[in-house]
């Protein structure tokens, strides 16, 4: 139902949310004895930066939704990561509408998308938000 550009930037949330709470699993577990999963993620050149920003936060604050904020914000900072994941779902978006012969929709992301996605795994809510214009992953253009 979404229009293209409000499909990517949902993409977008659902990626930079993943990420967070993948990241905040992983420090768990390294927490527990396991660390494999966060040594893998921080080692990621794709995650590097948000596995540091989301540890910084830990080391900060102790406060696992406020980490989750933080690294949720950092998935935004690499326009590189923007860039092709803008690519990748406007193709996938492309695609989908190709093989279902579906005119295309322009709808836009509900106000409550943001509410109902940026939960913790014990179901706590954790900031996020639209970081806004600046990342909607086009350039500006």
């Amino acid at each position: 139902e979404l229009g293209m550009k409000e499909y990517a930037r949902a993409t977008f949330a659902i990626e930079a949310d993943a990420s967070a709470v993948g990241l905040l699993v992983a420090w768990d577990m390294r927490e527990h004895g396991a660390p494999q999963a966060w040594d893998a993620l921080a080692a990621w050149p794709e995650q590097a930066d948000i596995a540091q920003s989301f540890a910084q936060a830990m080391a900060e604050t102790g406060d696992a939704a406020l980490a989750s904020t933080a690294a949720f914000y950092q998935w935004y900072a690499s326009e590189t990561r923007r860039e092709r994941y803008y690519i990748a779902s406007c193709s996938d978006y492309l695609d989908r509408q190709d093989a279902t012969h579906r005119l295309p929709r322009y709808e836009m992301i509900d106000a409550r998308f943001f509410e109902d996605l940026c939960r913790l795994p014990d179901g706590r809510l954790y900031e996020c938000g639209d970081p806004g214009a600046d990342f909607r992953g086009d350039s500006g253009q």
